[in-house]
């Protein structure tokens, strides 16, 4: 098709697409930390499975566009499309970064951070098509957040037409207590896939962007109330809301015999030296939540992530929508993934 920049795209032939809390919860987890001593687990939705890198060169240098002005309220546009949550699109800044290199040009356009997470949207924008492609994908990046030890999340990247892709990163930060979330995010290059997941092309990038979020006011309430079932105990410690976002801050402990019954977790440890050695550990519950208030609205979780030092226990966030300004209880119900969804009794709590 004829080449088209990103404010020459119409909007409402975009289609939003759905994908749930319970889809996003089932994909293999995710570890992105910078402190080996804790077990950092989270989730990263994908379209496709990470792939082996090719090898290409750079040509082409990084710059701000000149039309950044122009290609903003088609991004306005896009972060609905990912989200539904009104107010996101009325606290979230505005960055506005462009970085081309190789024939590819990437735009934030928008970011915002609930002390929490921070949710970062993009664009990608292609000179010319890539046959075949139907997704994209980061190959070789680092996203990083000053003074957090880690974090993990999703990340979702749809395809417009053969010559844009659009894209949300949602991270939620480890030990990270600073009012501002500084972002890092260094890019070497963008993989393409084709229908069977296999990467088709890659193309080497070479380009950082640097850029700082404040936290939304929040206001935290001590719950500290416990859900209990066959050898796991889940307890919520405390709910934050911002008005941007509900989270939940949860301890689950469970026995090491619960735990045994669950398959183990398979990995490789990395030596400095460049050896493998295969490792194995007892998994750990995970669990994900269902919210209702009081009016009948249902919250479906957006993200969130866990750490865990040891043998335990599990200290996670969950983050939802803000809850109705009318609503005066959550009923919240623990559902265990790691036993088919099995449902734990019910918590309520008076708002």
């Amino acid at each position: 098709m004829p080449h088209q920049s990103f404010d020459d795209l119409d909007v409402e032939q975009i289609e939003p697409m759905e994908m749930t809390n319970m889809e996003k919860k089932k994909i293999e987890r995710y570890v992105r930390a910078e402190v080996p001593t804790k077990r950092r687990v989270g989730v990263i939705g994908r379209v496709a499975a990470a792939a082996a890198i090719l090898t290409t060169s750079v040509v082409g240098a990084s710059f701000m566009s000149p039309t950044i002005a122009s290609q903003i309220p088609f991004m306005e546009n896009v972060v609905s499309l990912f989200d539904q949550n009104e107010a996101k699109n009325e606290h979230a800044t505005i960055i506005g970064q462009v970085k081309t290199s190789n024939g590819i040009s990437t735009m934030v356009d928008r970011a915002i951070f609930d002390g929490n997470t921070v949710t970062i949207y993009f664009a990608v924008e292609l000179d010319e098509p890539v046959p075949g492609a139907v997704g994209l994908q980061q190959g070789v990046g680092n996203l990083q957040v000053k003074k957090s030890s880690g974090m993990a999340g999703t990340e979702r990247i749809e395809k417009i037409d053969d010559l844009h892709y659009i894209g949300m990163m949602e991270m939620t930060l480890f030990d990270h207590d600073a009012p501002t979330a500084s972002v890092v995010w260094d890019m070497e290059a963008w993989e393409f896939y084709n229908a069977d997941n296999e990467v088709i092309k890659t193309v080497d990038t070479d380009w950082t962007m640097a850029f700082s979020v404040e936290a939304e006011e929040a206001t935290t309430t001590t719950v500290m109330e416990r859900s209990s079932v066959e050898g796991v105990d889940v307890i919520l410690e405390s709910m934050t809301r911002t008005p941007i976002s509900t989270s939940l801050h949860v301890k689950t402990v469970a026995s090491k015999e619960a735990r045994e019954a669950l398959p183990p977790l398979q990995g490789v440890a990395l030596s400095l030296f460049g050896g493998e050695t295969s490792i194995e550990e007892l998994n750990m519950f995970s669990p994900t939540f269902r919210v209702v208030d009081d009016l009948g609205n249902e919250y479906v979780e957006s993200g969130g992530a866990g750490t865990m030092e040891g043998e335990g226990p599990m200290y996670s966030l969950s983050t939802f929508d803000p809850i109705h300004e009318e609503a005066k209880s959550l009923t919240i119900t623990p559902i265990l993934i790691e036993r088919d969804m099995q449902e734990m009794p019910s918590i309520t709590i008076q708002l």
